[in-house]
C-alpha cells in the first residue's frame, strides 16, 4: 500500500521539523502545560480479537485528548512595541477575571469527559471479553462435535 502522505519539497527539512515538536514538547512538559498522564502511558497496541478493536482503541484514546479541556489558554503575547505591554496587562486582567466565573464551569465539563471515556473504555472492554468468551464456546462446540445441541448447564 502506497504511503497516504509524501513531502516532495525539497525545501522542506522533515528532520528539523521533527526536532523542533520534540523540542517544543519537551519544553512544554518542563513548563508542566503538557502533563503526561497514567491513560497516556496505556499500550493500546496489544493483540487483540478483532480487526475493528485496535480502530477502537484508538478512538478511545483520541477522545481522552479531546476531551482534556485546556484551562490555561495559550500565552498572552502582543506583537506592538509601543502599546505592547499595555495590551498584554489589559488581557491578563481580562482573562482573570473571565475564568473565575467559567473554570468552576470547564473543571466539571473536563471531568465528566474523562468519566464519560472511561465508561466507554469499561464497556469495550467488557465487550471484547464477551467476544473472546464467544469465540471460546463456538470453538469448544466445534470440537466436541455438537454443532445442533445444547451446552450442558454444569
Amino acid at each position: 500500500m502506497p504511503d497516504a502522505f509524501e513531502i516532495r519539497d525539497k525545501a522542506i527539512n522533515v528532520d528539523d521539523l521533527m526536532e523542533r515538536i520534540r523540542t517544543s514538547i519537551d519544553n512544554k512538559k518542563k513548563s508542566q502545560i503538557y502533563i503526561e498522564e497514567p491513560w497516556m502511558m496505556q499500550d493500546i497496541t496489544r493483540p487483540h480479537t478483532g480487526m475493528g478493536t485496535q480502530r477502537t482503541a484508538d478512538m478511545l484514546a483520541m477522545l481522552r485528548i479531546a476531551g482534556r479541556l485546556d484551562l490555561e489558554g495559550e500565552k498572552i503575547t502582543s506583537h506592538r512595541r509601543l502599546w505592547g505591554s499595555l495590551i498584554v496587562a489589559l488581557k491578563r486582567i481580562t482573562r482573570f477575571w473571565v475564568r473565575r466565573y467559567t473554570d468552576a464551569i470547564f473543571f466539571k465539563q473536563n471531568h465528566f469527559n474523562l468519566q464519560i471515556v472511561d465508561v466507554l473504555a469499561q464497556m469495550n472492554q467488557q465487550l471484547n471479553e464477551v467476544k473472546q468468551e464467544n469465540e471460546q464456546l463456538k470453538a469448544h462446540i466445534a470440537a466436541s462435535g455438537a454443532g445442533g445441541s445444547k451446552p450442558d448447564d454444569h
